[in-house]
């Protein structure tokens, strides 16, 4: 059987069922929510991370701990 494939809207991909989704996201452990919406299961890399998409790597969403390193590198560079 072949696995279902995504429809693709404004660059994420939507499974038509909680299934094809999750199988997309057992694939690597950096997709671990499946979320369902009007245009089908969206998987996405975390609480306010990006979502799946062609081309697109997972990047879970830090918070501010990355606005601080940034900050804290620019501090030192300017030393």
């Amino acid at each position: 059987m072949s696995r279902p494939q995504p429809r693709l809207h404004a660059g994420v991909w939507y499974w038509l069922t909680r299934d094809g989704a999750r199988d997309f996201a057992a694939g690597g452990p950096l997709w671990p929510r499946v979320l369902k919406y009007g245009r089908g299961w969206a998987v996405q890399a975390g609480p306010s991370g990006n979502y799946a998409g062609p081309g697109i790597e997972p990047r879970p969403w830090r918070g501010l701990a990355d606005f601080y390193d940034r900050r804290r590198a620019e501090q030192e560079a300017a030393r």
